[in-house]
């Protein structure tokens, strides 16, 4: 077995893992697979199948729901508790300068796309009892670096001293090679070993044999980790990431069957664009024609308002029209996107202008939310487990946590409960927290705002109502009046005392 050996679930799933890679990336990787997602009709030659293929359009409902399921889960920031020693995550999560919140992102959308996705905790490899201050200059900081699905390669467990651990892991990874002002990448792979209760991170290349003269993979470079202090790392600091769980278990896309039906939802349209184009158009004929005249004007004639045809006697000319509307490749591409929008692609689902009943909605957010709430527990688990692991080597005094949240959906208040909150407390049913966190979770208060903020900011801004009755000036005079006229009564008063 070489290097470069796939796990079995890693071959089994490979090809849903191209099909859903094209169509996330859009129309352009699509087509740039020609056949693969197109085949070509027989007898079609390669400038009929160039244009044939031109002519297609991607309805792109797997990216878009995609997108949307991943915004879902980021509607609202994540939080992040993060030790002193860790605080640098949340600006530089990867040693290139990606905040902790961004790696989150990409990696919920990682596993909304293809259903998985893998996080490595580097450590950095520093001279044997480096100082502090070299540590510094070293910029001596573990970092989290991602892996698809794809470049997952190979991974075995092994029960050891009575526990389940990863024992092997092989990662494909570009490696940066500056030549001038051009960068090339050369493919390498990382191999992670557990070796006698210690793990061993080894890198593999493609060079020449010296012997045999072909390419083939060699090890190129080998060592054990440490952490401060020389201890070795006991675990491989590896977490996989799914759509359902954590383990190494390969998890189905959540968009995959959408996927399926947008490949033959694709097809529909290219045979639907290529019809249009033979039957759409307006055909020119002429009958009653000799033989000498054809064989004459063959291919001269030309149609348009500068164009005229002297035909001979007895000839006669023109325009040949379809009637067809190809209304059954309509009705199939429709029926498609239709299925398309049962599955998940909400986004795309047609609406008749009227508005769905509550219940309704939640009912169809909850099965949403389902597959949403799995996936953001997912990730925020998977970081919360690598950030420590950073926190190891860092040697952090507490442990981190990161938290995606869990509301997806708005929640606004339709103005009949904002009504009945109101109503509540003015009759002193509810306090003014209570009524506060209602217009917070209901989004009529911005996300974020104290209670106490909120608060004083009334106080501050509380609009002078006006008397009814009239406008500044008439309210000022009325006021007057009111004034003396309980003069009068006050003087009254006491003539009657």
């Amino acid at each position: 077995m070489t290097v470069d050996a796939r796990h079995a679930e890693y071959e089994a799933h490979a090809p849903d893992w191209t099909l859903l890679r094209d169509f996330l990336r859009g129309e352009r990787a699509v087509k740039a697979a020609a056949d693969a997602y197109l085949p070509r009709p027989q007898s079609m030659s390669d400038s009929e199948y160039a244009a044939y293929l031109t002519r297609a359009t991607l309805y792109d409902a797997t990216g878009k729901t995609a997108v949307a399921m991943a915004g879902a889960m980021f509607r609202r920031e994540p939080t992040f508790e993060l030790p002193a020693a860790l605080e640098y995550l949340r600006d530089d999560a990867d040693g290139r300068g990606t905040p902790l919140a961004q790696v989150a992102k990409r990696a919920a959308a990682e596993v909304c796309g293809l259903g998985r996705v893998g996080l490595l905790v580097d450590f950095p490899v520093l001279p044997p009892l480096a100082s502090a201050a070299e540590e510094r200059a070293f910029n001596a900081q573990a970092k989290l670096l991602q892996y698809e699905a794809e470049n997952i390669l190979n991974w075995r467990y092994e029960k050891i001293g009575g526990a389940h651990k990863l024992s092997l892991l092989v990662l494909r990874e570009l490696a940066e090679r500056i030549d001038g002002f051009e960068t090339k990448y050369v493919e390498q792979r990382r191999v992670l070993l557990l070796v006698d209760g210690r793990v061993v991170v080894e890198i593999w290349e493609k060079r020449e044999n010296e012997t045999t003269k072909t390419m083939e993979w060699q090890r190129v470079d080998s060592r054990a980790p440490t952490l401060p202090g020389g201890a070795f790392l006991a675990d491989i600091p590896f977490v996989f990431i799914g759509a359902a769980d954590l383990t190494a278990a390969v998890d189905k896309s959540p968009v995959l069957d959408i996927a399926r039906v947008n490949a033959a939802h694709y097809r529909n349209s290219a045979d639907y664009e290529d019809a249009l184009f033979m039957l759409g158009q307006p055909t020119p004929w002429i009958s009653g024609l000799s033989p000498e005249f054809i064989d004459k004007y063959q291919g001269q004639l030309r149609i348009g308002a500068r164009s005229a045809w002297l035909l001979p006697q007895n000839a006669s000319a023109g325009l040949l029209e379809s009637q067809s509307n190809l209304g059954a490749l309509k009705d199939a591409m429709e029926a498609k996107e239709r299925q398309m929008a049962a599955l998940g692609a909400r986004v795309f689902e047609a609406r008749d202008g009227n508005p769905e009943a509550e219940g309704t909605v939640r009912v169809r957010q909850s099965g949403e939310a389902a597959t949403l709430q799995s996936i953001a527990s997912n990730v925020g688990r998977a970081l919360t487990i690598a950030a420590n692991w950073c926190g190891l080597w860092m040697q952090a005094s507490i442990e981190a946590k990161v938290t995606l949240s869990d509301d997806f959906f708005p929640a606004a208040l339709d103005p009949a409960s904002l009504d009945a909150l109101f109503r509540l407390w003015q009759g002193g049913a509810i306090t003014k927290q209570t009524l506060f966190e209602n217009l917070l979770a209901g989004e009529i208060i911005a996300d974020g705002t104290r209670f106490e903020d909120y608060v004083e900011q009334l106080e501050a801004e509380a609009p002078v109502l006006p008397a009814f009755g009239g406008d500044e000036d008439e309210e000022g005079e009325a006021d007057e009046d009111d004034a003396e006229d309980d003069e009068e009564d006050e003087d009254a008063g006491e003539e009657v005392a």
